[in-house]
């Protein structure tokens, strides 16, 4: 049996899933030369490269919980120009979603599975992300006229 607990094992699958919905999706997967670097993935779609930071969790009350930090570098966090799109795994139920950069949070991200999340506790301007409106790359990708690479 595959110890899923192990951080390397758990990248590696996390990373196979989204390589597989890009597949499913029609899109391109590349994979760096280099492991542990920055991006995970490389995606071309329509043209254009996406660099993508994949990330696995497993879901907690109907939120998916997604450490948005490196888990080992001399700074921890990620600039607005080292990837595009976060994937964000569960690895519980194997979905995934994509999120842009823009909408990730500095060290954690949470992306809700339920209609309607409690805004107790949440400053006035949270962003709530859904995942259920995030797990199409294509679309993610050409919402909001995002432009990569």
């Amino acid at each position: 049996m595959i110890d899923i607990e192990s951080p390397t094992r758990k990248g590696a699958w996390a990373e196979k899933l989204v390589e597989q919905r890009l597949i499913k999706a029609g899109v391109n997967p590349f994979i760096p030369s280099i492991e542990n670097g920055i991006i995970d993935l490389i995606a071309e779609y329509e043209g254009r490269l996406y660099k993508i930071q994949v990330k696995g969790s497993h879901s907690v009350n109907g939120s998916l919980p997604v450490e948005t930090r490196r888990p080992s570098a001399k700074n921890r966090k990620y600039t607005n120009n080292d990837y595009d799109i976060l994937a964000a795994v569960d690895l519980d139920t194997e979905e995934v979603a994509f999120v842009s950069n823009k909408d990730v949070g500095v060290r954690q991200t949470t992306l809700y599975k339920i209609d309607k999340p409690s805004s107790q506790g949440k400053p006035r301007n949270y962003k709530y992300i859904m995942f259920y409106e995030h797990t199409d790359f294509c679309e993610v990708v050409t919402r909001g006229s995002m432009r990569c690479a």
